[in-house]
């Protein structure tokens, strides 16, 4: 190979194991942490959220903490599992701020189904965002109380009714049943009436901050108001066996369902797979550019016997023995034919008569007669180089037509 071939080769190709190389590591780097470079815009009560209703705080001190958490998309909740609890910060949808009660019921069903226990936190504000900016709020309200008994009523089994209420008064501390007293600097809380449905876990006054839905197992947590996130890694302490948090972000309106391309087609995985577009566009390339645009359909090269018997009369060529080597391959030619077609025995001329009418009878396109006359002329006075090797190659395939050739 020379210098240059070797050069074209593995230059493309050094190129594209590098290419693969860095598209490899881009993809494990944003499939890993695509959320944490450019996570959702949000203004509303999610786990992405950074304004002042927004759980991006709260999720990022369970993670401070040492405690697993990670964020769901899939509404099958396919990241619990038996060491795991859900939590939904707020069911309401995050760009309409609707209430999604029939999502929540879902959730609840599909987290008792895996035996998770549950922490729902109850909704409290209405919000608009910013123009300026998505993650931002530009306004706050307070949403009705019937709001948030409505979702309390869909947390409770289909044929009970809510007969807890909402309440806005607190002392200034919560008490706890695992005995930690809370300093309550909320203005305004929201509080749950204390009700059959519910087992007060840390009240203040005559409200209930956290309860547990009576008679559920696993265990369903309810947060009266989301100013009080900052209890949750309190609250996961409290339920047993529970190693690891899933804030569940279908209900906020981010959800992934199993579309290969979609998911190609949106990020993290948008950059992967512009990379692999561009990697595979330059291999076609580099292929294309190493075999060449295609070469002319070339004469079909002559095989088997004809192509030895070109060889052999070249090489014949220039040892001084052309003319009486070309005139014995002739003459054996014949005897071979008449001995095969069983021509009666008789002098060299009228032999070759025979032969010759045979051919015409059987159409053979060579005439053995024109082409005697040819070898005996070339053996006579001398011929050229490709003379001998062309003559020699008529009498192979005349041999080969009047032996060989369907009848």
């Amino acid at each position: 190979m020379s210098a240059r071939e070797s050069l074209f080769r593995t230059r493309p190709l050094a190129w594209l194991v590098g290419l693969a190389l860095a598209s490899g590591l881009v993809a494990i780097l944003l499939l890993v942490f695509g959320e944490e470079i450019a996570p959702p815009a949000s203004a509303g009560p999610t786990s992405y959220g950074t304004s002042a209703i927004g759980y991006r705080g709260a999720y990022e001190l369970l993670r401070a903490s040492g405690f697993p958490v990670v964020r769901s998309h899939d509404p099958r909740a396919r990241a619990l599992d038996a060491g795991s609890v859900l939590i939904v910060a707020e069911p309401v949808d995050a760009a309409a701020g609707e209430l999604r009660s029939d999502a929540l019921r879902a959730l609840l069903h599909v987290a008792r189904t895996k035996g998770c226990p549950a922490i729902v936190v109850l909704p409290k504000w209405r919000w608009q965002g910013s123009p300026e900016n998505p993650a931002w709020v530009a306004d706050v309200g307070r949403r009705r109380d019937a709001d948030v008994a409505k979702v309390l009523e869909a947390m409770l089994p289909a044929d009970a009714t809510v007969t807890s209420g909402i309440s806005h008064k607190a002392d200034r501390e919560g008490r706890s049943t695992w005995w930690a007293r809370y300093a309550i600097e909320v203005a305004a809380p929201n509080l749950l009436k204390p009700s059959g449905e519910l087992e007060p876990m840390l009240e203040s006054g005559k409200g209930i901050l956290v309860a547990r839905l009576a008679g559920r197992d696993p265990a369903v947590l309810v947060v009266s108001d989301p100013d009080l996130a900052a209890l949750l890694l309190d609250l996961l302490r409290q339920l047993p066996g529970v190693r690891s948090a899933v804030f569940d972000e279908t209900i906020h309106g981010y959800e992934k369902r199993a579309q290969l391309l979609s998911w190609l087609l949106t990020f993290p995985a948008l950059p992967v797979t512009i990379h692999l577009a561009v990697l595979g566009a330059l291999a076609v390339w580099i292929g294309a550019s190493r075999f060449g645009s295609p070469r002319r359909a070339e004469a079909a090269l002559r095989e088997g016997r004809e192509r030895f018997v070109d060889t052999t009369a070249r090489a014949m060529i220039g040892s001084g023995g052309e003319a009486s080597s070309l005139g014995r391959y002739w003459s054996q030619t014949l005897d071979a034919i008449g001995d095969a077609l069983h021509v009666p025995p008789a002098a060299a001329e009228a032999r070759l008569h025979r032969i010759a009418a045979l051919a015409s009878r059987e159409k053979v396109p060579e005439d053995p007669v024109a082409l005697d006359r040819e070898i005996e002329i070339a053996v006579r006075g001398g011929a050229k180089p490709e003379r001998w090797a062309a003559l020699a190659s008529r009498i192979h395939t005349f041999r080969r037509e009047m032996l060989h050739a369907p009848r």
